[in-house]
């Protein structure tokens, strides 16, 4: 069988044991008695479900004081179909009957403490087909949640083994109605009321049974198997290592921190009081010397007595000035503020007249520009009048000149009817027929109509 390795998320970090490097993340996977979860673990690291050397015992590598004995596993490699490298701790069978639960427990938490160091996520692998919660988990969980608190319980994962995907095994469970969520909330809630802890717990269902020969060209079990995988390692990528260290030894560790601080802060008290004691018997050898010198200067203080006794009569004489100046400096101040008003209101006035004598000179300006346009609009319209007054001129003369030509025209057709009203129409030969002209008579008005007989009339 060709060994290959395991993933989950990959930090620039890894803990180190020996010669052992765990790379991080850590993934802790447990299982009870009678769960399948070797197949999980394999596959996980990209191993056929039936790998039987993927995974490697803990026990060897360590060198404890009494010697691990128990069947812990661990590996490291890429997560399934990933690059990123990880370590994966791998403990089964507790629960299983004729076996010293309590020392299996306590190799467990031996090994996180000193080989695993640090951990992501705790992945509880429970039987799909159950519908209740496995008991042979109560005492592992209840002892890892009383040695490391909410941190571990904030890192706990459901995993379901024999939770199928092919298409079967769907319909049945979308008949019954106990789908992935209804799983998860059952036994999530099965948790929070058997273990005393409120928390919303995530589930995974990584159907190791996917990855058997027979199974790879199913698209619903390679689907599913995929979205879980992934699942998981966004939980593992996005959860903050917790140090496996106990809530006991945090507490030690802290009361230590704290002890050699107060230590510290009492000897730095310690060595301020010894200074501060050492300036006070300066401070009292200087009042000393001060009480001598105060006694030497009560004389002067009394002869500068007298002295700030007649200045204060001049100050007094000269602060009643002061006050009567005061006074004037106060009708001074009233007269300046009043006429400050004035001087404002004043200004407010000219302000105002200023931005009216701006805005009537924008108005002349543009009033100026539009007398301007309209003179020039006046000069044209007037060139145009007297070019229209020259043409009608022309005009006039021309139709005089009609007017007379139409009169003369007028006379030769009166003298033309005339002619031929005196005329008696004679017999026309035309065209081998004769027509008679008779009783007809050729006014203006009807001379049109008879001009083209008369044309013919004349040329015979």
């Amino acid at each position: 069988m060709e060994k290959r390795t395991l993933v989950v998320i990959c930090l620039s970090l890894a803990t180190v044991y020996g010669s052992v490097e765990l790379p991080d993340p850590h993934l802790v996977i447990i299982s009870s008695n009678g769960v399948e979860s070797g197949s999980l673990a394999n596959v996980i690291l990209g191993s056929s479900p039936d790998c039987t050397d993927c995974l490697i015992d803990v026990c060897s590598e360590m060198v404890t004081t009494p010697p691990c004995s128990s069947d812990i596993k661990y590996a490291v490699g890429e997560w399934v179909g990933s690059s990123q490298k990880c370590s994966l701790i791998h403990a089964a069978d507790f629960g299983k009957s004729g076996n010293d639960e309590h020392e299996r427990i306590k190799d467990f938490i031996q090994v996180l403490k000193t080989f695993t160091l640090t951990n992501n996520r705790f992945l509880i692998v429970l039987d799909g087909k159950r519908d209740d919660f496995d008991t042979n988990f109560d005492n592992v969980l209840r002892e890892l949640g009383a040695l490391f608190g909410k941190e571990f319980w904030r890192r706990l994962v459901l995993g379901a083994t024999n939770w199928h995907f092919d298409e079967e095994s769907i319909q049945n469970r979308n008949m019954s109605g106990k789908g992935e969520e209804w799983w998860r909330k059952m036994m999530g809630e099965s948790i929070m009321e058997r273990f005393d802890v409120t928390i919303d717990i995530p589930a995974v269902f990584i159907d190791a049974d996917a990855k058997l020969v027979e199974n790879l060209d199913d698209t619903l079990q390679s689907e599913a198997f995929d979205r879980e995988s992934k699942k998981l390692l966004q939980l593992l990528e996005s959860t903050l290592s917790m140090e496996m260290k106990t809530l006991q030894e945090q507490t030690d560790y802290l009361n230590n921190v704290i002890n050699f601080t107060i230590n510290d802060t009492i000897a730095e008290m310690q060595a301020k009081i010894t200074k501060l004691m050492d300036d006070m018997v300066e401070v009292q050898d200087d009042i000393i010397d001060n009480g001598i010198e105060i006694h030497d200067v009560s004389g002067i203080v009394a002869v500068h007595q007298i002295d700030i006794t007649e200045h204060g009569q001049i100050i007094t004489e000269h602060g009643q000035i002061i006050t009567e100046y005061g006074q004037t400096i106060t009708e001074h101040d009233q007269m300046i503020t009043a006429n400050g008003k004035v001087i404002t209101e004043h200004g407010q006035i000219i302000d105002a007249n200023g931005k009216d004598i701006t805005k009537n000179g924008q108005s002349i300006s543009a009033n100026g520009i539009d007398i301007t346009e309209h003179g020039n609009a006046i000069t044209e319209h007037g060139n145009a009048i007297s070019e229209n007054i020259q043409v009608i001129a022309e005009h006039g003369n021309i139709i005089t000149e009609h007017d007379q030509v139409i009169t003369e025209n007028g006379q030769d057709i009166d003298n033309i009817f005339s002619w031929f009203n005196d005329v008696t129409p004679p017999n026309v030969q035309c065209s081998g027929y004769t027509r008679l002209f008779s009783d007809v008579t050729i006014t203006s008005q009807n001379y049109p109509s008879y001009y083209p007989i008369m044309r013919i009339a004349a040329s015979l």
